[in-house]
């Protein structure tokens, strides 16, 4: 049984019965949000930076990593892999969106634009077809919408 997390320039990787830490990809800049895809055995992950940030991705038994989204993305703090539909969603708080693309980086479309003003975390629920994600603006609430983006609503203010 494994932990995956990153603390800003690392993700790792904690063995929870030998508490034995590997570093799986080092020399981000502000690594954000991260979620592991088993089927493929593949991190995605969010660098987020004030230049340029971007979604990227690892497989197993690849050594390098694989940049999916860097144009039009300002701030994507959360994101989050449909292991279903074979797609990545994700928060992008510089933008107010929520979108989302196939795991390769292909088909990238906006889903959310309206009614966010700062979302941050995200969360999928494939199997009913449900998204939900945090926001952190002026109006704070926890959202929830049709994994396409309809029937978007507040459900927590």
């Amino acid at each position: 049984t494994y932990l995956l997390f990153t603390n800003k320039y690392y993700i790792r990787k904690l063995d929870l019965r030998s508490k034995k830490e590997s570093i799986l990809v080092n020399n981000l800049t502000n690594s954000v949000g991260l979620d592991y895809d088993m089927e493929e055995d593949c991190l995605y992950w969010s660098d987020v930076t004030a230049v340029r940030s971007s979604i990227q991705r690892l497989c197993h038994g690849e050594t390098e990593k694989k940049t999916l989204h860097s144009s039009a993305l300002h701030n994507p703090d959360g994101l989050a892999v449909d292991w279903i539909g074979r797609n990545l969603y994700w928060c992008d708080k510089g933008q107010d969106t929520i979108e989302v693309s196939k795991l390769d980086g292909r088909f990238r479309k906006v889903l959310i634009n309206k009614g966010l003003m700062e979302p941050r975390g995200i969360a999928l629920y494939p199997q009913i077809g449900e998204m939900f994600w945090t926001d952190w603006g002026d109006k704070p609430h926890i959202g929830r919408a049709w994994m396409d983006g309809s029937n978007s609503q507040q459900i927590v203010t």
